[in-house]
């Protein structure tokens, strides 16, 4: 009797991923002082500073993209099924693509790597 299958497994997942992100909205929610930057460091100090601050959002997309994959797609399979005994399948397989030029070469050094 299997006690977690796949979909409790991704539910479990989901929760603790809401609730790693309610946890930690806890601690980010600070009072903010309200300055002026433009006055208090000047307005190259000030450009700099707003880059710097800028530059982190540049990975939000991927990080967005990640975070919906992890949810919607269900990271824990089952466990497949063989189509044979696994001793009998080949353990090493090499492709070769080429655009067909010179082909006597290509079979020459394949002889060399393999064997």
């Amino acid at each position: 009797m299997k006690i977690l299958t796949s979909q409790i497994k991704h539910i479990v997942h989901c929760c603790a991923f809401f609730a790693l992100l309610a946890f930690t909205y806890t601690f980010i929610t600070q009072p903010t002082t309200n300055i002026d930057p433009w006055k208090e460091y000047g307005y190259i100090p000030s450009i700099v500073f707003y880059i710097l601050s800028g530059l982190p959002l540049l990975g939000l997309p991927q990080l967005l993209f990640v975070i919906i994959g992890l949810l919607y797609f269900n990271q824990f399979r089952e466990n497949l099924t063989l189509n044979g005994p696994l001793l009998e399948a080949p353990f090493l397989c090499f492709r070769v693509v080429t655009r067909g030029d010179y082909p006597e070469l290509i079979l020459s050094k394949l002889r060399i790597s393999i064997f």
